[in-house]
C-alpha cells in the first residue's frame, strides 16, 4: 500500500517514463483504498479486491526501478534497498501501532489486553499473514497488516530474481514471470483441492504473490507506443468487472475463492497495463492522485478505528463509512507529512552523503 513516491529508495533511481512517475496508478490507489473501506464498513461484500490492485501496481513499480538500474550498469545495494523500504514504509506502520498500544493499555485488560498485544507483535514483525493463515491467535485490529506481511517477505528475495533474470538474459523475460505466477495460481488451487482453508490460501505469501509477479512481468514486457495497445483501449472492461464484482459476495469454500483470487490478480493486471499505457484523465485529478499518495496510509489507520471505535455500531453505512473516511484521511495526511516524509529526506540525504564519500 505504498505510493509510486514510497515504491523504492535510494541510490535507485526513478527512471524516465513508461517505468516512471505515472500519476494515474497513484489516483487508482486512491479508489483500491476506499474500495477497502467501503468493504471493511459493509457497504460492498468483496470490496477487498483493492489489495490486489496494489500487488499488482507494487510489483510493477519496484521491479521497474530494480530492473533500470540493472540495466544500467548499477550494482544492486540489497541492504540499501531494504532499508530504503523500511524507513518510508516503517514510520507509518510504527506510528499506527505505538498509538494503538497507548489504546490498548489503557482500555483493555487481561486476555484481551494480551491478544491485542499479540496483534501488535504480529503486526511489527510482518508476520500477520501466517497468523492469519494457521489461525495461531485471534486476529484484531491489526488483521489487515497481513498485505504488509506478504510485500515484505517478497521483497527480501525479489531483488535477487531481478540480479538473476538480468544474468540470464532471457529473450521474454515476461514468460518467465508469467509462469511463474500460473505455477503460483495452480499451487494455491492444489491446496485448496487438498482441503486447505481459505484463510490458508489467501494469507500464504507462497500462495498469493501471483499479483506482485504479474506487475513484475509487466515491468520488464516490451511496450507498445504510448496508446497503441489493446489494453490501452480497454482498460475500462476490466475496471468495469471489477467493480461489478466488488457488488458480488465472495466465494466461501475453498477452490471456488482460489478461482476467484486468480480472476481478480488477472483483472488488475489488465487494468494496470491499460492505465500505464493510456494514461487516463479520469485518473490524474489532482485530489485524487494526492488521496494516492497517502493511500497507504490511510490503509494503516482504518482497521483500527473501525474495529475499535464503538461510534459506529449503530450509525448507517454510509454515515460510518464518510465519518471513518474523513478520520482516516486527516491521520493519514499527518502521519504522512510529519512523520514518512521527514524521515525520507533525511535517509535520502545521509544516503547522497555517502555516496559523495571517497571509497
Amino acid at each position: 500500500m505504498i505510493s509510486q513516491a514510497q515504491s523504492a529508495g535510494e541510490p535507485l533511481p526513478v527512471p524516465s517514463a513508461p517505468h516512471g512517475y505515472v500519476p494515474e496508478l497513484d489516483g487508482l490507489r486512491a479508489l483500491s483504498a476506499f474500495a477497502v473501506l467501503l468493504c471493511h464498513t459493509d457497504l460492498s461484500p468483496n470490496a477487498g479486491l483493492g489489495v490486489d490492485v496494489f500487488f499488482v501496481i507494487s510489483g510493477y513499480l519496484i521491479t521497474s526501478i530494480l530492473a533500470r538500474a540493472r540495466d544500467a550498469g548499477r550494482p544492486l545495494r540489497y541492504w540499501t534497498f531494504q532499508a530504503s523500504r523500511i524507513v518510508r514504509l516503517g514510520p507509518a506502520l510504527f506510528t499506527v501501532l505505538a498509538t494503538y498500544l497507548a489504546f490498548v493499555l489503557v482500555v483493555k485488560h487481561g486476555a484481551a489486553r494480551s491478544v491485542a498485544l499479540l496483534n501488535i507483535l504480529a503486526a511489527a514483525t510482518y508476520t500477520m499473514n501466517w497468523v492469519r493463515a494457521f489461525n495461531l491467535f485471534q486476529d484484531q485490529a491489526m488483521s489487515h497488516t497481513w498485505s504488509l506481511g506478504i510485500e515484505l517477505q517478497f521483497y527480501l528475495i525479489w531483488p535477487f530474481a531481478v540480479v538473476l533474470l538480468g544474468a540470464l538474459k532471457p529473450q521474454h523475460p515476461e514468460r518467465w514471470l508469467l509462469g511463474l505466477a500460473a505455477a503460483d495460481m495452480a499451487w494455491r488451487l492444489a491446496l485448496a483441492a487438498s482441503g486447505a482453508s481459505v484463510s490458508r490460501i489467501y494469507n500464504g505469501l507462497d500462495t498469493h504473490f501471483d499479483g506482485l509477479l504479474l506487475g513484475a512481468a509487466i515491468a520488464v514486457a516490451p511496450r507498445p507506443a504510448a496508446g497503441g495497445s489493446v489494453a490501452a483501449r480497454t482498460w475500462w472492461i476490466p475496471a468495469l468487472l471489477l467493480g461489478v464484482e466488488m457488488l458480488l459476495p465472495p466465494a466461501t469454500t475453498p477452490a471456488p475463492y482460489a478461482v476467484q483470487m486468480t480472476g481478480q490478480s488477472v483483472l488488475s493486471a489488465w487494468l494496470i497495463i491499460g492505465v500505464v499505457r493510456a494514461q487516463p484523465a479520469a485518473l490524474r485529478a489532482s485530489w485524487l492522485v494526492w488521496l494516492g499518495t497517502i493511500s497507504y496510509e490511510i490503509y494503516l489507520w482504518h482497521f483500527p478505528l473501525i474495529y475499535e471505535m464503538r461510534w459506529h455500531e449503530h450509525l448507517p453505512h454510509i454515515v460510518e463509512f464518510a465519518v471513518l473516511s474523513v478520520a482516516c484521511v486527516a491521520l493519514a495526511a499527518v502521519t504522512h507529512k510529519f512523520v514518512g516524509e521527514p524521515l525520507r529526506i533525511t535517509f535520502k540525504r545521509r544516503i547522497a552523503r555517502l555516496a559523495l564519500k571517497p571509497a
